[in-house]
């Protein structure tokens, strides 16, 4: 039985109305009561559905990783359909059916262009921005108002990088900061908070940080209509960048909240011989959106492949384990300790004492 979750229909007009109307404008037509049939008053919502299902059936990448049967959805989900009587009650029923995806990747966006979520992950994230702003007041970085922040503790650096958003950062932006830091002896680079955005940047950022090409992953794409059906392994590279880098150790701090293409960034930096991943294991989404047309202004986004790290393992729910957990509690936050950074800053001064000779 595909896992409904009520129906959430923004109409909610009907009052005082007889029974035997309800049933009626529920229905639309006796025929779509007892069959595949719509009314005309409401089959165009149904069309949008049918398109919308048929558009993730020929797309979409992880039915067969998650145990989808997606044949039953339609089944559960389209007398729905059928009854809606606006868009609004289309778009609860597409929530309701996409919500057992379970896919920070497939939203639905409004005319406005605001997004709703069918999926929120609710795992604690082991970064607090209010415990962040505590840390740059005591002076040796930059408050993480902005996507990027840099500082020094010492001989140690510090990046922060907030988002991989075209027109947020790029890659030139973080060449700023890292080229200020060349002169310390160990860097942390701390992406928690970072969703994702342009893998692009992301990857051309890790080429800093190498001296050789480094394959940090792999993506899949359907390419037939059975949802087994996917293309050869695409390798993700990483290319060293002309210029500089920087060689010296580097301690990557990650956690829950790292999605997308920050988690691409996370598996390529892991194959970095320098790079040292803390923190926590990643959140476990990785797609490729597409983004579609489904009517009155109403879109949605279908992810279209399947993300490996480079021992080919599907980040896809299971996400990146770090190499050493860092624990951490809320109450840590509460009183502005992060032991996440904390632990990197011990280990990486350490680090630093020792390229000294200290």
């Amino acid at each position: 039985m595909w896992r409904a979750h009520g129906n959430r229909s923004r109409d909610r007009n009907i009052h005082s109305v007889a029974p035997w109307a309800l049933f009626l404008i529920a229905c639309g037509s006796l025929t779509a009561c007892n069959g595949d049939a719509a009314s005309p008053n409401n089959a165009v919502y149904l069309t949008r559905f049918d398109d919308l299902w048929q558009r993730f059936d020929a797309t979409y990448c992880y039915f067969e990783y998650k145990g989808i049967d997606w044949d039953a959805a339609r089944a559960e989900y389209r007398p729905r359909a059928i009854a809606a009587r606006s868009q609004n009650e289309l778009v609860a029923v597409v929530e309701d059916m996409l919500a057992p995806l379970r896919d920070v990747h497939i939203n639905l966006y409004g005319p406005d262009g605001s997004a709703l979520p069918t999926y929120r992950p609710d795992r604690p994230v082991n970064w607090d921005r209010g415990t962040a702003e505590a840390y740059a007041a005591k002076g040796w970085y930059q408050a993480p108002g902005r996507p990027l922040a840099w500082g020094r503790y010492g001989d140690v650096g510090y990046l922060f990088i907030g988002s991989w958003i075209s027109g947020e950062v790029s890659a030139e932006a973080v060449d700023v900061g890292l080229d200020s830091l060349l002169d310390t002896r160990a860097l942390i680079i701390d992406v928690r908070p970072n969703g994702g955005g342009n893998d692009s940047i992301a990857l051309m950022v890790a080429g800093r940080f190498t001296d050789t090409t480094v394959i940090g992953g792999y993506v899949r794409f359907r390419d037939g209509p059975g949802h087994s059906d996917f293309g050869a392994a695409i390798a993700k590279t990483v290319k060293p960048r002309a210029g500089w880098r920087y060689d010296k150790p580097v301690f990557l701090l990650v956690g829950r909240a790292v999605f997308s293409s920050n988690e691409q960034f996370v598996a390529a930096m892991r194959e970095i011989p320098t790079v040292r991943v803390l923190g926590d294991t990643t959140g476990g989404g990785n797609g490729n959106p597409g983004v579609y047309a489904m009517g009155d202004g109403w879109r949605y986004s279908v992810p279209r492949w399947i993300a490996y790290t480079a021992e080919m393992q599907v980040i896809e729910w299971s996400g990146i384990p770090p190499d050493e957990v860092v624990p951490w509690t809320t109450a840590d936050f509460d009183r502005h300790a992060d032991p996440v950074l904390d632990r990197a800053l011990e280990e990486a001064t350490a680090v630093a004492d020792t390229v000294a000779g200290r």
